[in-house]
């Protein structure tokens, strides 16, 4: 049997108050995890992502050879829940047309920032055609599942659950989860990534863990 996730998504893509090269960031993180045959989900704020005409073309050519699925995180960073409901459907209707002009595909997915909800966001959202995921089960944060790995050793904690990643976190932990799901265990990735990082970076990554 294989465990793995249901999806990874990434939060926040790409975000423009972040420090550095975001858009190397952003795709060094999801290129990390291609290789797991995860479906992989970046949550995309249009407006900050506007910054970064290289993002937006890598984001086109990964969508359109079918390795992302991006869904909507906003065309802002929010708060949505205290907005009224004209005002996210005027949200919701420029982050569609961006999506289509930028992606070629429309959103079928709000990834809410912050994980909010509200009876305006549900009522807008179904206007647009838009399902609402928020932050609550089956979504998982990488940092409460990746303490849990190193905790047991059990991969079965990935099954059914979506990993919830902020792509400008922590790399080698994303890198570290994504090679797990890879290898299918903590110590065949352990011996696996001898060979990819450097001593220093292997023992970064793998510091406090032990093989089951």
């Amino acid at each position: 049997m294989i465990h793995a996730p249901d999806r990874i998504r990434f939060d926040d893509a790409i975000w423009s108050n972040g420090v550095g090269n975001e858009v190397q960031k952003f795709t060094k993180n999801v290129n990390w995890c291609v290789r797991t045959d995860v479906p992989l989900t970046p949550a995309i704020l249009c407006e900050s992502t506007d910054n970064f005409p290289d993002g937006i073309q890598w984001l086109y050519e990964m969508t359109t050879q079918g390795i992302i699925y991006p869904d909507l995180h906003g065309f802002d960073h929010g708060p949505y829940d205290t907005r009224p409901q004209a005002e996210i459907e005027e949200h919701l209707d420029k982050a569609q047309v961006w999506f289509k002009e930028n992606l070629g595909v429309p959103a079928i997915r709000w990834v809410t920032p912050h994980g909010s909800d509200s009876i305006a966001m549900q009522a807008a959202a179904a206007k647009f055609n838009l399902v609402i995921e928020t932050t609550e089960y089956p979504v998982v944060d990488q940092k409460v599942l990746d303490t849990k790995l190193r905790q047991t050793g059990d991969i079965s904690l990935f099954d059914d659950v979506v990993i919830m990643v902020h792509y400008w976190e922590r790399g080698l932990r994303l890198y570290r989860m994504a090679r797990i799901i890879e290898h299918q265990g903590v110590e065949k990735a352990m011996e696996a990534t001898r060979s990819e990082l450097s001593k220093k970076d292997w023992k970064i990554c793998w510091n406090e863990w032990e093989a089951p």
